[in-house]
């Protein structure tokens, strides 16, 4: 009777260890199946790419664009805390030129003064249109208090840009004739057919140790600002070599504030206003839709609403290639 109970559990127990084998097979085969059927080789692609091999290079590269504006910002956030509210004594401005060169507060406004540029500086700027310009400064104007009334200049909203590339500038002045800007305008204009419209998103607002207050950009679709800036080289072959700005950085002045506040309590709250004007700001969208070639006749004309030769060119989009960084 031991021997038959035996027989039959040992039997039990064979068909046990057959099914679980087999189970442990088909679950390995489906497991394979799934790491399959999810290898990159093998599975559609959410998008359809082109044969345009460049797009997807680009697209690879929009991440480290990102991620680099936003290690600049960051680093232009704590300059002031590094070196000090420099323009507190009418300091030097970011491009190396003092305030009081540029501003009179003697008369308890700010007026500024127009100086000749010889030669006139050409530059390429992307606009930011009036309406979007105009929100901002309401902004800017509602989070800083009276007390600084004769001492803070604000931007025109109708000249809110954000610097490209220089054909010529003050520290490395390159005379040209007529002729020779013309062909830089035109060549401007063919950088701008190129290019697709920037939907931008402005991700944080900093305050310099010269003043400046700067709108700090990151790109949501578009084609990228060093790209821009690399095409611009290419077409500006003889433009100065040492550029004004990061190639990925984009940003607009908004203000400059040119000395102490009349209540010198206020300037231990620099960080409150600035703080206080993000929470205003975070996140607020914009799109860049011309690219202008300008010549400052005046020192630093575009801020200070001097005297300008402004071309404009739209954003066209015309080029697959300059659908880069979608």
């Amino acid at each position: 009777m031991g021997k038959i109970w035996r027989r039959a559990e040992c039997g039990k127990l064979y068909h046990i260890c057959t099914n679980f084998h087999s189970a442990i097979i088909i679950v390995s085969f489906l497991s394979a199946c799934i790491v399959i059927s999810t290898m990159p080789s093998f599975r559609k692609p959410f998008v359809e790419l082109s044969c345009d091999h460049r797009w997807l290079h680009d697209a690879q590269k929009t991440y480290l664009y990102t991620t680099r504006r936003s290690k600049l910002y960051e680093d232009m956030s704590i300059d002031i805390a590094k070196n000090g509210p420099l323009f507190l004594d009418m300091g030097t401005t970011s491009q190396g030129l003092q305030l009081s060169e540029l501003f009179n507060l003697s008369s308890g406004q700010v007026v500024p003064l127009q100086k000749p540029a010889h030669p006139p500086v050409r530059a390429t700027v992307l606009h930011l249109d009036f309406d979007t310009a105009r929100k901002i400064l309401q902004a800017v104007q509602k989070t800083f208090p009276a007390a600084f009334i004769g001492v803070m200049w604000y931007q025109d909203p109708r000249l809110y840009h954000s610097s490209m590339y220089h054909a010529s500038h003050h520290l490395e002045p390159i005379p040209a004739s007529r002729e020779e800007i013309a062909e830089e305008i035109r060549a401007t204009n063919e950088v701008a057919k190129r290019c697709c419209p920037l939907d931008i998103r402005l991700e944080r607002v900093v305050l310099t140790s010269t003043g400046v207050l700067l709108g700090c950009w990151q790109v949501v679709n578009g084609t990228d600002p060093a790209i821009i800036r690399k095409w611009l080289k290419t077409h500006l072959p003889n433009s100065p070599t040492k550029q004004l700005y990061n190639p990925v950085m984009i940003h607009t002045s908004l203000a400059r504030i040119l000395g102490p506040p009349r209540d010198q309590k206020m300037v231990n709250y620099f960080d409150t206003y600035v703080s206080n004007l993000n929470m205003e700001l975070c996140n607020f969208k914009a799109t860049l839709r011309e690219l202008w070639f300008v010549e400052e006749m005046d020192v630093l004309a575009l801020a200070l609403n001097g005297r300008l030769k402004q071309h404009r060119f739209p954003l066209e989009c015309n080029s697959t290639s300059g659908k880069a960084l979608f």
